[in-house]
């Protein structure tokens, strides 16, 4: 029988049978995609049988024997008893008195709270020194830019303008782009939010396979952010006539530091050579890197002043060679994906391995399992991947392995896109428009890929995988929240960004302190099973690193690589 995963804290079941026979407890989390039922307990008459239950996902349970077949969703510390009378048929009686999501509320007033003092500071400094100048500081950003320097943005003039609110320009020296700095500030927040525990609920944490979760957001996010900020910096490197040789020595200096940082990172509880991982987040980071800016640096060119009639359009046309790199990419992806196989592994699988389809295949991820465990080695792969103890897997699996770097690059082209639609249009409606229109296509591929489906669909949403419809479906959010913040920060300035435009704007501080910090005082602290606890450690230790940002922003402290 595999070992059982019951969350945080179990609930409590009782069997009680009057019938005149053993019988068999069987149970499955329905989670638990095309799985058998899995034998629990036997059931004697006259005799309490005790159980502890799933309280993550609802359950699938039946007791053989008898016609007792059931589906709950048990709640955390709860007691249940199941009934069972002597014809066969059963009752399950509970009271559920727990409410595991009240911490949540309560940690969502004690923010509206925080940023209510916040703004209210903000406005009365400003009041009382209202000649200060805020100046604005040019940085090379975190995970993924250098210099996010924006050409100017003008007034949309023109009859629909006069029945509609103004856009103010941009400033025309140069300027950051706040927008995409709170994007990335909020993201890495999130991020240590979530890697800090997330107050031990199932959405802060990673789906077990197919789905999607708070916390499978954030990594893609970033990567996405990335592609728009190398744009950013390549237009500000050779506007000022750095030469390409030049650019392409900061790419790979670049690369090769992120890539150090992850092997620092995988290896700093003290792994020996022989079980060392070899991937990990900023490793993908820095291969995608290589990857997408290489391409973009070889086929890069200037916006040129004519505008012939498909200049609508030029931010696609001047970018076609970038397009079909992208295209290969993919192409390479879906090949892989669905023709490679091995022994244990049919062409096309997608699924966890383990239980999932009545125990058939043990090859978790597919193809993308079968290239790490053919290139790394078994050893040199994340050894606990999130579909271990639901889908009782039996072999390691890398959620950032080989395989994923093909999508992953491909997300970062569509931010690389989106930050050319900065770079070749000039007012705030085009690039805003643009970039719903791109957040619809990608969105609408990427649910017909899946089918708006979990599981049913032709590519399900996978960030074990970073699948087709993943990727698409993020990029999605992502076009659509950057033009949200780019309009209420850089267009309406109905905010300035803050807090999270400092975490923004020095993130790869942030990612790696917090990642050194994690289970260390102040910022974390050991925690009975209690949701509220777990819940106040992250939430502090997220705050923490905030605090911290806003005083290195004011000390004028960033760490660039």
């Amino acid at each position: 029988m595999p070992k059982r995963y019951f969350g945080l804290n179990p609930a409590y079941l009782t069997i009680y049978s009057e019938k005149n026979e053993i019988l068999e407890f069987w149970a499955q989390s329905t989670e638990c995609y095309k799985c058998p039922l899995t034998f629990v307990k036997e059931i004697h008459r006259h005799k309490n049988t005790s159980l502890l239950m799933n309280t993550v996902y609802p359950t699938i349970f039946e007791v053989r024997n008898a016609q007792c077949n059931k589906t709950h969703h048990f709640i955390e510390k709860n007691n249940y008893n199941l009934d069972i009378t002597d014809n066969g048929h059963c009752t399950l009686n509970f009271v559920e008195e727990n409410d595991i999501y009240l911490p949540i509320l309560w940690c969502a007033l004690a923010y509206l709270l925080l940023g209510i003092v916040w703004f209210s500071a903000k406005f009365t400094y400003k009041q009382i020194s209202s000649n200060d100048d805020d100046a604005q500081i040019l940085i090379a950003s975190d995970l993924g830019s250098v210099e996010d320097e924006i050409p100017p943005a003008h007034h949309v003039t023109g009859s629909v303008e006069s029945t509609t609110t103004s856009l103010n320009p941009v400033n025309r020296n140069r300027s950051r782009l706040k927008s995409l700095d709170t994007f990335r500030g909020f993201s890495l927040i999130l991020m240590i939010f979530v890697n800090y525990g997330g107050g031990q609920y199932y959405f802060f944490n990673h789906s077990v396979w197919n789905g999607l979760t708070v916390a499978d957001l954030v990594f893609p996010w970033f990567i996405w952010i990335m592609g728009v900020s190398m744009v950013l910096s390549f237009h500000s490197l050779l506007r000022r006539a750095v030469p390409k040789w030049l650019i392409l020595l900061k790419i790979l200096k670049r690369s090769a530091i992120l890539f150090f940082l992850g092997l620092i990172l995988n290896g700093r509880k003290g792994y020996t050579f022989e079980s060392f991982r070899i991937l990990g987040v900023l490793q993908r980071f820095s291969l995608c890197y290589l990857i997408v800016g290489c391409c973009d640096l070889l086929f890069t060119r200037p916006n040129d002043a004519h505008r012939p009639w498909w200049s609508r359009i030029r931010d696609i046309v001047f970018s076609w060679p970038q397009w079909i790199c992208a295209i290969i990419l993919i192409i390479i992806h879906t090949c892989l994906t669905f023709f490679l196989h091995d022994a244990d592994c049919t062409k096309g699988y997608l699924g966890p391995g383990g239980l999932n389809n009545d125990e058939s295949y043990n090859c978790t991820g597919g193809a993308a399992g079968i290239i790490d465990r053919a290139v790394l080695g078994l050893q040199h792969m994340y050894q606990t991947p999130t579909c271990r103890y639901i889908y009782d897997t039996k072999v390691p699996y890398d959620p950032e392995g080989i395989l994923g770097i093909l999508t992953s690059s491909f997300l970062v082209f569509l931010g690389l896109h989106a930050g050319k639609i900065l770079v070749f249009f000039d007012n705030h409606r085009s690039r805003i428009v643009r970039w719903l229109i791109w957040g619809v296509i990608t969105g609408v591929i990427g649910t017909i890929l899946c089918k708006a489906s979990k599981d049913e669909g032709w590519i399900p949403i996978n960030k074990n995988l970073w699948s087709l419809s993943f990727v698409l479906i993020l990029a999605s959010m992502s076009f659509f929240l950057l033009s949200f913040l780019y309009w209420i920060i850089d267009c309406a300035r109905i905010w300035s960004g803050g807090p999270f435009l400092y975490a923004g704007m020095n993130s790869i501080f942030l990612y790696v302190g917090h990642e050194f910090t994690h289970g260390v005082f102040p910022w974390n602290w050991a925690c009975p099973p209690s949701h509220l606890c777990y819940l106040a450690s992250a939430a502090w230790g997220s705050t923490l690193w905030v605090i911290i940002s806003i005083y290195l922003y004011y000390k004028k402290f960033f760490l660039i690589i």
